[in-house]
């Protein structure tokens, strides 16, 4: 009886964890939300883009990235890099109103992902300039928030 009456306590908690876990996952997932390239989360605005390249291998990608980010004065990539994966800081003012930003791409098959974090415009958080009670972004982007958007794809698009 004892071990009949401890296996229902068990399943009950365990039950009761997993619509917890239900609940708050469901939470977590409704912080997260995106206008355009600009993705929200907890409060925190990142700017994303994947962008496929066909017909060209990975490592002549990695390499003209790279190349082609060191020649721009205002990147400072960093000293330690992972295989596959290319990151640094735009420091400087080579996009409107950009002051600084950490960025991160990451190399897979025909196709690599950008993600810039940490963005400050004209010295400021961006999410001060694109979301409204950090719960939502603002109905429409501003033209040099729409300008640091196409500078930024621009920056980080490669040709063949």
């Amino acid at each position: 009886m004892d071990f009949v009456l401890k296996n229902r306590k068990t399943v009950f908690s365990l039950r009761l964890v997993l619509l917890f876990q239900l609940i708050f996952s469901s939470f977590l997932k409704a912080q997260t939300f995106t206008k355009d390239r600009f993705v929200a989360k907890n409060g925190a605005v990142v700017w994303t883009e994947t962008i496929e390249i066909k017909d060209m291998d990975t490592p002549v990608m990695i390499e003209t990235l790279t190349e082609s980010l060191r020649q721009k004065h205002f990147i400072q990539l960093d000293s330690m890099q992972q295989r596959g994966v290319l990151s640094g800081i735009i420091i400087g003012h080579s996009i409107p109103k950009l002051s600084s930003a950490r960025f991160r791409v990451d190399f897979l098959y025909e196709s690599y992902i950008v993600a810039v974090s940490e963005i400050r415009v004209e010295n400021r958080a961006i999410e001060r300039e694109l979301l409204r009670n950090q719960k939502e972004f603002m109905a429409h982007f501003s033209k040099s928030i729409q300008r640091l958007d196409e500078g930024m794809y621009r920056l980080f698009t490669i040709g063949h």
